[in-house]
């Protein structure tokens, strides 16, 4: 077995941190950041809420993702083409967004923000297609951990990050300055190899939005997949809406909920995903998403914990390193589980409707959530959410072993 050093070092998977951080800086910049720029200009809230709508293209992106399943770029190769090309459009498109007037131009502001939510939301699709198709089976989890340290370095930048320039510089040349940034995307892209093998696309746009549902939903144990993967995050996106209200509700002040999110939340996440990488190689997919979905009862227990401790320091430090070195550890085991569920033809496709339905349920759900824990109390709520991990549990045992092989190992030969 690989040691932990060459995993992280091998090139297929260093480049994930360069691309993680092109993913994660466009995220906040369409959304939250620039939602704290109109509030700084004295807009009202109602106007801020419908401009934060513009994220919903994160949520439809399977719609538009066989296309690029469908369609290569000529230049790099089928993946690495489209990355270079949304990559160079956002930078664009970050700068343009600065130059708004969201008090006198309100419309052109919100189309500057869509046009950087649906550019991310595609650049989104092709680099999670490239990881699926590049990475080995035991690179998947040091793949997802590094891309989920340059995620968040891409998130700090655009948010507390641009905070602080547009303090000094003013708003149009923060986003000037963190549009450049693009550039370590970019690197990203030039530096990344080709997949190892090559693989038949879609024939035809017909094929490209029927044939990834076909090769799904065709396999033995296709629902028992999609049950899993409904439910392995389920109790924690039940969950995570009432956090910050629970926090409220029992007595702590905002500074401290920022600092201790914000800061040993942000350790704790890297260092679970840091040490998933590794681990995922070591004990294998399967085993890994057992163990590691084990931990995150642990996240729910702590907060239970703390509902009867109350507002105590020492304990919410613990409740959100816990959470987020659990949380770090599931999702990596998580998305590489989604990672070899895909067929490399159709990866793009696969990868956002796999992520888009577990996504979806925790969004439908997550909107009950205020209604649970008003009926059952703090500490009832974060029991039942605790027992909402036990299912997919039972599952893992279940899971199929192989991947999927049927047109991923045909040489292209599309037209």
């Amino acid at each position: 077995m690989a040691s932990t050093a060459s995993l992280y070092l091998r090139r297929r998977v260093a480049v994930q941190l360069l691309l993680g951080y092109g993913s994660g800086l466009p995220y906040l910049l369409s959304g939250e950041t620039l939602g704290t720029w109109m509030a700084s200009e004295g807009i009202n809230l109602k106007t801020i809420g419908v401009f934060s709508m513009v994220g919903l293209a994160y949520t439809f992106k399977f719609a538009w993702a066989p296309l690029l399943d469908r369609y290569p770029v000529p230049l790099l190769g089928r993946r690495r083409g489209w990355m270079l090309l949304f990559q160079l459009l956002l930078a664009a498109a970050i700068v343009a967004l600065g130059t708004a007037d969201p008090v006198h131009g309100p419309l052109r502001a919100a189309l500057l923000a869509l046009q950087v939510a649906v550019l991310a939301a595609s650049q989104d699709i092709v680099v999670d297609a490239y990881r699926t198709d590049v990475l080995r089976e035991e690179e998947r989890g040091a793949g997802v951990a590094l891309f989920t340290f340059g995620y968040r370095m891409g998130m700090l930048a655009a948010g507390a990050g641009a905070l602080i320039l547009a303090d000094k510089v003013g708003w149009a040349h923060d986003y000037r300055i963190l549009g450049a940034t693009m550039g370590i995307g970019v690197l990203g892209t030039l530096l990344a190899p080709e997949p190892e093998r090559h693989v038949a696309r879609p024939r035809s746009v017909v094929d490209a939005y029927v044939r990834p549902f076909q090769d799904l939903f065709s396999r033995p144990s296709a629902g028992l997949i999609l049950s899993f993967v409904l439910l392995y995050r389920l109790g924690y996106l039940l969950a995570t809406p009432m956090n910050a209200p629970f926090l409220i509700k029992i007595g702590f002040a905002k500074a401290s909920i920022a600092y201790y999110r914000k800061g040993v939340g942000l350790l704790a996440t890297l260092l679970g995903g840091l040490l998933a990488g590794p681990a995922v190689a070591r004990l294998g997919l399967r085993r890994s998403l057992l163990v590691f979905g084990l931990l995150t009862a642990l996240v729910h227990l702590s907060w239970v914990a703390l509902a009867y401790t109350g507002p105590q320091p020492y304990m919410l430090a613990i409740t959100i390193g816990v959470e987020n070195i659990c949380i770090g550890l599931s999702v990596t085991a998580f998305e590489a589980y989604l990672m070899a569920l895909c067929n490399s033809s159709y990866s793009a496709t696969q990868f956002a409707v796999l992520a888009a339905t577990q996504s979806a349920a925790g969004r439908l759900l997550g909107g009950l959530s205020g209604f649970c824990a008003a009926a059952l109390g703090w500490p009832l709520f974060f029991g039942a959410t605790t027992l909402l991990v036990l299912p997919s549990l039972f599952m893992v045992s279940r899971l199929p072993r192989t991947e999927p092989s049927d047109e991923a190992e045909r040489p292209a030969t599309a037209r």
